[in-house]
């Protein structure tokens, strides 16, 4: 979670005010490891499915916005 308060005035649809933005953010990730390095434990090869979701709660309701996405991540290492 984050606020922001904007040092300068802003008008937005013919309202002038100080705009103030509250912006809420989180990310959990279910990651599968399939294959580890048997020597150091660490994964070299796993597969991620991420669900991301913000919200933007401004003093202006025609910048407020929601934004959710689902995303695959496959990483590697050597």
């Amino acid at each position: 979670w984050s606020h922001s308060d904007y040092p300068e005035a802003a008008t937005v649809s013919g309202v002038t005010e100080e705009r103030e933005d509250d912006l809420l953010q989180f990310q959990p990730e279910l990651r599968y490891e399939a294959r580890v390095n048997e020597v150091t434990g660490e994964p070299w090869l796993w597969a991620s499915l991420v669900f991301t979701f913000r919200n933007r709660d401004s003093n202006f309701d025609s910048l407020d916005f929601d934004n959710n996405k689902v995303g695959v991540r496959v990483g590697f290492s050597y």
